[in-house]
Formats: structure tokens, sequence, C-alpha cells
């Protein structure tokens, strides 16, 4: 039994179903998380089995994997790597308290390792349904490995889940998904578009009719080039059929901005680079309009 084997360390988080739990090795005296199922539920303890067989089919960098499991547990439970770095969510949290922001171009660099393993999950039939910067999660510097498959969807069957409407987060969820609850990997490629504003910006993006973003990364973050506003637009298009219609497809993409093989135009509207600039010519020349205009005065009054 696991009491046996690791020492519960401190509670890591909770939800409806589960918990999770930051134990020590007896022996190793490494760290790891367990996931704890709480209820009894058939339905939950499926969806819990799900995902564990999962998880355990498939193994990638950027996939968090199970080391261990139990499920004919008193308390069902598996075991996965702790990554002591913490969260993106954590990351995003720690740069807005000291007020800096990513550099576009690493934050492409990232969304490129996400990419990775997002890939890996649709190669098997595997659609996440909940990507978020609480359930991505950092090992070492800059690699990001994706967590939490609880209410991901496999091999194309019947949603595992306790509800089929919904499923997913506010404000991360495809407009489909948040009707129907099926997923797909348009919607987690829609998905991680949010996520992409989010890093970016370090703020979700403002939503408009069915929950459709309504504004660009640059309209919070002046400097963003055009190229990364034209692919979120691209990534979370209304309709799944105008966004990228997979991984593949959007990581050439993104491999094609960074190596400034692809190039963008703004779309009509304000183009706030120049604004900022016309604004501070104006002042410029206001300044040298009254330096000249007060001179003049001096010297009248001279005479």
């Amino acid at each position: 039994m696991l009491p046996e084997k690791f020492i519960p360390v401190r509670q890591l988080g909770e939800g409806g179903f589960a918990r999770v739990v930051l134990c020590q090795g007896e022996i190793t005296g490494k760290h790891v998380a367990v996931k704890y199922l709480k209820t009894s539920e058939p339905a939950a303890l499926e969806r819990f089995r799900r995902e564990v067989d999962g998880m355990s089919s498939i193994c990638h960098r950027n996939i968090v994997p199970v080391l261990a499991h139990d499920l004919n547990a008193a308390e069902p439970y598996y075991v996965m790597p702790y990554y002591c770095n913490g969260s993106l969510r954590d990351k995003l949290t720690l740069l807005g308290s000291e007020g800096k922001r990513i550099e576009p171009s690493m934050v492409l660099r990232m969304v490129l390792t996400l990419l990775e393993g997002l890939e890996h999950l649709h190669q098997h039939g595997i659609f996440h349904r909940d990507l978020k910067p609480e359930n991505i999660f950092i090992d070492g510097d800059q690699a990001f490995v994706i967590g939490d498959l609880g209410i991901s969807r496999f091999d194309n069957s019947e949603c595992a889940t306790i509800t089929h409407a919904g499923v997913g987060t506010k404000g991360y969820c495809a407009p489909e998904q948040a009707c129907d609850g099926t997923g797909s990997r348009q919607a987690d490629i829609f998905s991680l578009g949010v996520v992409l504003f989010e890093i970016l910006t370090l703020r979700q993006p403002s939503y408009g009719k069915y929950g459709v973003p309504c504004c660009v990364p640059s309209s919070v973050v002046w400097n963003i080039p055009a190229e990364i506003d034209e692919l979120f637009r691209g990534m979370t298009a209304p309709e799944p059929q105008d966004r990228f219609g997979d991984c593949k497809v959007l990581r050439k993409r993104i491999r094609a901005i960074l190596k400034g093989e692809y190039k963008a135009h703004r779309p009509s509207g304000v183009n706030w680079g120049a604004v900022i600039a016309a604004g501070i010519l104006v002042g410029l020349v206001f300044v040298l309009v009254g330096g000249l205009t007060k001179g003049s005065g001096q010297t009248g009054s001279a005479k």
C-alpha cells in the first residue's frame, strides 16, 4: 500500500472527485505527487481508470507520466513525478508580481514544446479538453509538461465524464466544446491559443459573443508582432474549420515566424505603434514651439 512506501508531506490540490498529495519516498527520499480518488461512485472510478490507462499508454517528455498506480486500493491512486518548479500558472503569477513579461519569441518556443506533447496525445486519439496554465508544469528551465488528463476524451470514444456538456474551463474552452462537451484537435488548439495570449500579456483575452476572443495580444502589449496576432486568430477562430487543422500545421507556422520566413499584415484599424510614435512627435513639436515663443516674448519685453 502507498502509505507504507511514501510519507505524505502536504496537499497540493483538490477537486470534486480527487485530491493530489505531495509525498516523500521512505527509502529514496524523493518527492512524488499522488492523485487519490475521493469517491467510490462507479462513474468516477471508471473515469479515473480511463485516465490512468490513457496516461500509462503514452510516453513523451512533454506529458506527465504515471510511475505507479493501484486502482483496487481502498482509495484508488496513481503516482506522478513532482515538478518542484510548479505550474505555468505559478510562473505567470510570479511574473505579474514582478511586473515582467516574457519576450514574444521565447513565448513561441514555449508553445512549440507544448505542441509536441499535444500532438502526441492527438496521435493516440486523446483530446485533452482542459488545457490551461494550471495543468501545464515546468520541468527544468523552460521545458513544459502537460498533465491532468482527468476529463480527457480517449480513443474518440464516448465521453468518460460525469457531465456531457460544458466540459472544460470557462475562458479556455472552445465554443463547440462548451456546448456539447466533445473534444477535438481544434478544440485543444483553441485552448492553447488562449494560453498563448495569457503568457504574452499575463491576462486572459476579452470575450465577445459565443465565448470567442474579441481582441488580439497587441491590443494589450503594443509591440507584439502582427504575425503573432494572426497566429492567435487562427488558433481561436469561432468555427473549428477556420482554425489550424492540427498541431503539425501550427508548429510549422510558428517555426516560420521564428525564422522570419512568414510575414503578416495587420488588419485595417488602429496602428498603436504609429499612434505612439505620432504622439511623441507631437509632444516634441509642442516643446520646440513653446521654447521659441517663450524666447520671442523675452526679447520683446527687453525692448
